[in-house]
């Protein structure tokens, strides 16, 4: 037998259990096999995971108006159990037709256990600070002083991070930001601005309302200004919603994390056949607009 090779036995086995067990209790029963290879084997004999188990739940008109019905105040683990479904399928269908958790049901699921801790440690109404209209030196011990003036802020001191104006940044997606004012407190966050943006400003004036500022080359550390146009976001949303992993996700039904990242490696040729289908979808449904 070629090494590999499935055994007769195996495959009565997996025939059996597949639909019903996790990846994890399925890489134990066929030892030497990751979990891709057995899936793999499952889609090539038709086998289907069950429903609730990463298995596809197919709604009926009639269970579509009970989950529109109960998913404002009923959570999503009780939901589960009603449909006979995953959690990721109450997810989805909710997304589906936009449906959301009511404030009510919000409320009601702040922990009881929570909020009587907290008022221990509550002020009520009447109750006076220890040290109210006292000086420091009369509720704190010498010591204690003489540790807390090291560490405060003298009158016109600068802290020791600060970064003059025009100090550049790159984030963690890869943007270059430019400090461009020495706002301070909780104004701080707006000292910065995106470069490319500025670059923008500088050579063809403000950005339109709507509009942002992308790269050709959707290289963000490629700033000159032929490499950038004005991009609507109804369309930068679009752009998103086809990328590799959103095709994944949201058009060829995948939500695991690893399964995403193999089928992007390994079958770039399918995800790009589905992102041309979905822009050709939208042109047709915008020549049929347009007529």
């Amino acid at each position: 037998m070629k090494a590999g090779q499935w055994t007769e036995a195996e495959l009565n086995l997996l025939h059996k259990v597949y639909a019903d067990l996790d990846e994890f209790k399925l890489s134990d029963l066929f030892p030497g096999r990751t979990y891709m290879a057995i899936k793999s084997k499952a889609n090539l004999l038709g086998i289907k995971k069950g429903i609730g188990n990463h298995g596809r739940k197919h709604w009926t008109e009639e269970e579509d108006i009970q989950f529109k019905q109960l998913y404002p105040n009923t959570p999503s683990k009780e939901l589960v159990l009603i449909f006979n479904c995953s959690i990721n399928s109450i997810y989805n269908n909710a997304f589906k037709y936009g449906l959301k958790k009511s404030l009510e049901y919000k409320k009601s699921m702040v922990s009881e256990a929570f909020i009587a801790a907290g008022k221990k440690t509550l002020f009520s109404n009447g109750d006076e600070p220890v040290n109210k209209g006292k000086k420091r030196s009369e509720w704190m011990s010498l010591e204690s002083e003489e540790k807390c003036s090291k560490t405060q802020f003298k009158k016109g001191q600068v802290p020791h991070n600060h970064q003059p104006i025009g100090h550049e940044r790159v984030t963690r997606d890869g943007y270059t930001e430019v400090k461009v004012r020495d706002s301070y407190g909780i104004n701080s966050v707006m000292n910065f601005e995106l470069k490319h943006r500025l670059l923008w400003i500088e050579k063809n004036g403000p950005i339109p309302e709507g509009y942002l500022v992308a790269f050709k080359d959707e290289n963000p550390s490629n700033i000159t200004i032929d490499n950038l146009y004005l991009l609507s976001k109804k369309d930068n949303l679009f752009k998103n919603s086809i990328s590799d992993t959103s095709i994944c996700k949201r058009f060829l039904g995948i939500t695991d994390e690893n399964e995403v990242q193999f089928y992007i490696d390994n079958y770039p040729e399918l995800i790009e056949l589905k992102r041309r289908q979905i822009k050709l979808t939208r042109k047709i449904k915008e020549y049929a607009k347009a007529d």
